[in-house]
């Protein structure tokens, strides 16, 4: 499974869907609190040209100076936003944890990467990540959920400060919601024109880097496959919050892989951001060809089985793990489950 080939397949299936809707079905509520249809894409073209901004070399902008380093959390801020240490297996995992309540965001925060070697290898197919292995970057963070993209006129983000303005979890919604609010006010069909410009570029870019290279992702830095990973999840959370209220078809596809793959390695992550000492689980789901996808020692003590889709969904905080048909077992089951986020890094 080439991550840059699945994520060109996952703007196509989009494109599909929005080259198709009415200016009545642009306007509608989507699912997404308080966003139209129109502004969930406008949202999505605002990201993805921060992603063509790095992997094309424009300059991101740098932390200021009252923004928190790696490691502390602001003041009067919880630890959400600072590092957790040791959290993967004795990686440092770094990065601001998107607010539970919040229903805009895909539920994808930080730039925590490469958590340990030994099961990226077992899983070695999923986004082409089994090599992302090191320490993690970039502690206040933000990912796909939270990203920017431009600031009027279609800038792309690389020449807009913004960093400091996402460096803590409770400033993430609220500066896209404030970027979307800036630039609604143009016809769907240049948001949509806007997008497809990003969406062509991003996956080429992305693939053409060598292995080893890092980008810049606001306030650390990924690689390019691990930044496709993030924004093939962000579309395709976003996918759900256009199709669903349209009841249009969606289709899942063997694409949630890499984003079933993404949840279930950040786990460790998710257990320490909710200050809950969690530990091994086996991931036991069913892709959408009924065939199996296994994460994790399957020799761990706590499981969680279940539909591939729903996990992903429950990963993204479009589905509640308690109205799911995944089931929970053993001493961590249900807490993972509970505390899952489809976490960027």
């Amino acid at each position: 499974m080439d991550i840059f080939d699945d994520l060109a397949a996952e703007y196509a299936q989009l494109d599909a869907v929005l080259s198709g809707l009415s200016d009545e079905q642009w306007s509608h509520p989507s699912a997404a609190e308080g966003w139209t249809i129109a502004d969930v894409v406008l949202h999505l073209a605002q990201t993805e040209e921060l992603a063509v901004a790095s992997a094309t070399g424009l300059a991101l902008a740098s932390l200021p100076k009252d923004t928190p380093p790696a490691g502390e959390a602001a003041p009067g801020e919880s630890a959400e936003g600072a590092e957790v240490a040791g959290a993967a297996e004795g990686v440092e995992v770094a990065g601001s944890a998107e607010n539970v309540g919040r229903t805009r965001g895909t539920g994808v925060a930080g730039n925590a990467e490469g958590v340990g070697a030994a099961e990226g290898a077992g899983d070695a197919g999923v986004a082409g990540n089994a090599g992302d292995v090191g320490g993690a970057e970039g502690a206040g963070g933000v990912g796909s959920a939270g990203g920017v993209g431009a600031v009027g006129g279609g800038e792309p983000a690389g020449s807009v400060e913004v960093a400091g303005a996402l460096g803590t979890a409770g400033r993430v919604d609220a500066f896209a919601a404030d970027l979307v609010a800036a630039q609604r006010d143009v016809p769907p069909a240049e948001i949509l024109a806007r997008w497809r410009a990003a969406a062509t570029k991003s996956p080429a870019a992305l693939r053409a880097h060598p292995k080893g290279v890092r980008l810049p992702w606001i306030a650390g830095s990924l690689s390019p496959a691990t930044l496709a990973t993030t924004r093939l999840a962000e579309h395709w959370a976003h996918a759900y919050d256009i199709t669903k209220p349209l009841e249009i078809a969606y289709p899942d596809t063997e694409r949630l892989r890499h984003i079933a793959w993404l949840g279930h390695r950040t786990l460790p992550y998710a257990f320490a951001v909710e200050g809950l000492e969690g530990g091994p689980v086996h991931a036991d789901l069913t892709a959408p060809d009924g065939s199996h996808w296994h994460f994790g020692d399957p020799e761990a003590p706590s499981a969680i089985v279940g539909p591939a889709a729903e996990f992903c969904r429950v990963g993204a905080r479009r589905l509640a793990g308690k109205d799911s048909t995944l089931k929970a077992s053993g001493p961590y089951g249900k807490l993972a489950l509970d505390v899952l986020r489809n976490y960027a890094f």
